[in-house]
């Protein structure tokens, strides 16, 4: 448990959040890479997969993709999906961290 009146601790709580919002950015500029060489792929093909369905929507569109087996594709795709849900992980986590730091400032702020 953590002592809300000891500054060292506190510190050390700020500093987690710093290096989590770090592993976050990284996480984010994964993904939106991976969505990026999956999405220039998808153009490249969209005029194909119109021929096949007409109003296809973007989603149909990256399953069509995946079907196809290439094994870039599939890289691409399990690359967004995991730093996606990393950086979404990482979202809560911070969000908890800088609620315990909110209260720990409300607690020495009435403390003193």
């Amino acid at each position: 448990m953590i002592d809300y009146a000891d500054e060292k601790q506190l510190w050390a709580l700020s500093n987690q959040a710093t290096e989590l919002a770090n592993q976050y950015r990284v996480a984010r500029h994964k993904a939106a890479e991976a969505k990026y060489r999956l999405d220039i792929i998808l153009a490249s093909k969209m005029n194909e997969f119109r021929k096949v369905k007409s109003s296809i929507g973007y989603d149909m569109a990256r399953i069509m993709l995946l079907e196809e087996g290439n094994e870039d594709i599939k890289n691409y795709y399990k690359e967004e999906e995991k730093w996606t849900a990393d950086y979404k992980g990482l979202e809560k986590v911070l969000d908890a961290l800088h609620g315990q730091i909110i209260l720990a400032q409300s607690l020495i702020k009435n403390k003193k």
